[in-house]
């Protein structure tokens, strides 16, 4: 390092902490009726009371504050004191001395000295340590991976708190000294420590629209939902930030309009993750709200594993079928879905596995039905609910040409084709598997085409020769764009029985 460059970064760190310092040092030249009471300590002449002195000393021991003020002018001490002042621990420390210097009448430490300064330590990542084999290492792991202080909170900005490290304990208390369940726990563990138990805020955004937007485009029989979501999250910024959550949402309709399909692609444009479960197949809460730890397959619940495996605090875990739920079960899983979907108690939800204690009131529920009448009205009030229909002959062309640019690369069909395929009266399962045969239908006729060509080629040409132009042949000719035409269709309708629409109506093919 250059003298300039040390003349300089001793500038700036005498400069900062003559700042930071001002208040506090107090110069011989200056009188003060305090003379009798308070002394200085250390290399740096800080006043303080008399009957703290060995405190104070202990303290700025632990600061290292009179190495720094000795070391100041050292040539050997500019790299370290270059790195000290653009420390994150000089930030606080100087916010710290700034605010006790503010409320000190005579420009020295008084009652504030006995205040403990939290040097924010780095947290240790679970995943790194070794499994614990008892609650007490359990604890000393859960101490070093997560901590419950204010400071820590402003490095995760546009954050929530949703586990902390104190229903972490209790948790670990609760499940005591078997190996099996300490075993889980700490499985468990390893993901609800992560980001120090916080999870990123879904916020309104011009780009989150716009992704909204554009699932609106590809599920356009949807498209009465996806306003409602935009509608809700434009009003956000309005909200208190714990105010800030979407409405259960349940999808009722015919099954094949897509329900399933459109809930997977919410999730993926809110960019959170997603869950899927059956309730019509779910014999008890227990699949939501684990099951308890004294018993022996006891473990956590789907909402547990859904949160702390989220980088979000917003998961959205799809109920399929919840008019199917079955409501003569000992735990029936109704009775779970009441408590959840309540904002109010989901804040202090409790997993039975453990009894862990953590926030589940952002979770995004989509619930799909295909006859509401057979929700009870306790949850059917909790949902916001929309009527599905079958798409239209424009929508489905419109789902068509979605389907092909998600599922196949430089594949495209002929106006007529998409037409043809757009015109079968077909829930949306069936026109997936019916644009998948078209598509190998024309692979094999490409390639038999190929086979042909092959077949007929010149004499001279032995057979080994043949076949590696062929399948070299067969290769670039699938690399290019391939169209698809209305003929290519048809024999696919005419091999699965359909009917086709002509100028006359509907014909058998």
């Amino acid at each position: 390092m250059s003298n300039r460059r040390f003349r300089d970064g001793t500038d700036r760190g005498a400069r900062m902490l003559s700042e930071t310092m001002r208040s506090q040092i107090f110069r011989e030249s200056d009188t003060d009726p305090m003379w009798n009471e308070y002394m200085y300590v250390g290399a740096a002449n800080i006043l303080v009371p008399r009957k703290r002195k060995d405190e104070t000393l202990d303290k700025l021991r632990m600061l290292e504050r009179d190495r720094f003020v000795t070391q100041l002018s050292s040539p050997d001490f500019q790299q370290d004191l270059w790195d000290f002042v653009d420390s994150e621990e000089f930030e606080y420390l100087r916010k710290k001395w700034l605010a006790n210097s503010e409320n000190s009448d005579h420009r020295a430490f008084q009652e504030k000295i006995d205040e403990e300064v939290h040097v924010l330590k780095a947290l240790s990542n679970a995943e790194d340590l070794k499994a614990p084999s008892d609650s007490k290492t359990f604890i000393s792991h859960v101490e070093s991976c997560m901590s419950d202080l204010d400071e820590y909170s402003a490095m995760h900005e546009g954050t929530v708190r949703l586990f902390t490290a104190k229903s972490v304990m209790n948790f670990v208390e609760e499940i005591g000294e078997d190996s099996d369940r300490i075993a889980r726990a700490w499985r468990m563990f390893v993901h609800m420590a992560k980001f120090n138990g916080f999870r990123k805020i879904i916020k309104q955004s011009n780009e989150l629209e716009e992704r909204l937007k554009l699932l609106r485009e590809q599920f356009p029989n949807f498209a009465h939902v996806v306003d409602h979501v935009i509608g809700q999250l434009r009003v956000w910024p309005l909200k208190q930030e714990d105010k800030q959550r979407l409405k259960p949402l349940n999808l009722n309709g015919p099954k094949g309009t897509g329900k399933s399909a459109f809930a997977k692609a919410l999730a993926e444009a809110l960019n959170t993750r997603y869950d899927y479960v059956n309730i019509a197949s779910t014999s008890m809460g227990g699949v939501l709200t684990g099951i308890s730890n004294k018993w022996g397959n006891g473990q956590a619940g789907l909402i547990f594993s859904s949160v702390a495996r989220s980088e979000t605090a917003s998961p959205l875990i799809l109920l399929d079928e919840i008019d199917k739920a079955d409501r003569n079960s000992q735990f029936p899983v109704e009775g779970a879905l009441l408590a959840l979907l309540e904002p109010q108690t989901s804040q202090e939800f409790h997993d039975e596995f453990g009894n862990l204690q953590f926030d589940a009131s952002r979770i995004i529920y989509v619930a799909t039905s295909n006859d509401t009448s057979l929700i009870s009205d306790p949850v059917k009030s909790r949902f916001d609910t929309f009527e599905i229909s079958y798409p239209n002959r424009n929508q489905r062309e419109v789902i068509i040409s979605n389907m092909l640019r998600k599922s196949y690369m430089n594949i495209r069909f002929s106006p007529a084709a998409i037409g043809l395929m757009a015109s079968q009266d077909v829930d949306l399962r069936n026109l997936q598997s019916l644009l998948d045969k078209v598509v190998r239908q024309h692979v094999d006729t490409v390639l038999n085409q190929m086979a042909s060509s092959s077949a007929n080629a010149p004499e001279g040409i032995e057979g080994g020769q043949a076949t590696q132009q062929t399948n070299e042949g067969d290769s670039s000719s699938l690399q290019g764009e391939q169209v698809i035409d209305e003929l290519t269709v048809r024999i696919c309708l005419q091999d699965l029985g359909c009917k086709t629409k002509s100028h006359f109506g509907f014909v058998e093919v």
